[in-house]
């Protein structure tokens, strides 16, 4: 029997739809395998570092928290343990709230998280646990606005012309939140829309307005003493005097605050004793050198 034209092949049914059978089989395997192949880049360029309950912690999630830290004198290895502490400790902050079972994966064990919204949401369930335990009997909470003259970022101006306007932006909003002329988060807006405060602060956004909550004039959560013992000695209501904060060798600010809420508590523990019982439940498992 002679050989079969290589164009009647095409002519003969049975044939060519095998041959057509065959090249979508092949165009599947294609896409099996590089579909695999990006999947494992994906993951070697974004590992999981840490397993915290339900959920996975990514490498992005800690590079995230990194470019958001001011620059100091810590090492990096320090810097990434601490940090990846907190992070761990936001996640079990969500897994323990009511929200827990609802949580979308833009905020939730997802290697492509909406950070900053996962961030204001931990604010929120935090501020709430802490209405409801405090070694002290009582919590404070309310707002703090501050302008920073220095904050490890190169201005226009040097610093004691930072300092100067500072100081006079603060104490000028200061006056009207005292006489009721604007609120406190009015007052956080004008600083944040302020032109000659974005070129003195890169971070001015989350730096100009924010709560607070304390269980003592000690609590370290505004991690500025003379500022925590001027709110703790306020009732509700009460403003805060213009208080200049010098956290750290470049870390300059003007700051007061107001308090909204006086809340009695009776619980006996501390945020951080229901933290470390909280912590206790989970199974957290970190890789070496994230």
């Amino acid at each position: 029997m002679g050989k079969m034209p290589f164009l009647a092949i095409f002519k003969n049914p049975k044939i060519l739809f095998g041959l057509i059978v065959i090249v979508i089989l092949i165009i599947i395997a294609l896409i099996v395998f590089l579909s695999g192949r990006n999947k494992k880049t994906d993951n070697n360029m974004n590992p999981v570092i840490a397993k915290v309950g339900s959920e996975s912690i990514y490498q992005s999630d800690l590079d995230t928290e990194i470019g958001y830290f001011p620059s100091t004198s810590m090492s990096e290895e320090k810097k990434k343990t601490y940090l990846l502490d907190k992070i761990i400790q936001d996640s079990i902050l969500l897994q323990e709230s009511t929200l827990s079972a609802n949580l979308p994966s833009t905020i939730f064990d997802s290697s492509n998280k909406d950070y900053m919204r996962r961030v204001e949401l931990v604010q929120e369930i935090k501020q709430q646990k802490e209405e409801t335990i405090s070694s002290s009997g009582m919590i404070k909470r309310g707002f703090i606005v501050s302008v920073w003259a220095n904050n490890f970022t190169p201005t226009p101006f040097n610093l004691e012309q930072n300092k100067t306007y500072a100081l006079d932006l603060i104490t000028k909003l200061h006056n009207r939140v005292k006489r009721g002329e604007i609120t406190m988060q009015q007052a956080g807006d004008e600083i944040r829309n302020d032109k000659t405060v974005q070129r003195m602060d890169f971070f001015y956004y989350y730096n100009s307005f924010g709560p607070f909550n304390l269980n003592s004039e000690h609590d370290g959560t505004v991690n500025a003493p003379e500022l925590n013992k001027n709110l703790w000695s306020l009732e509700k209501g009460g403003v805060s005097d213009v208080v200049h904060i010098t956290a750290l060798p470049q870390e300059e600010y003007y700051a007061f605050g107001l308090v909204t809420d006086v809340i009695p508590t009776d619980t006996g523990l501390s945020y951080e004793d229901w933290y470390q019982n909280a912590k206790s439940r989970y199974q957290v498992i970190t890789t070496p050198n994230p």
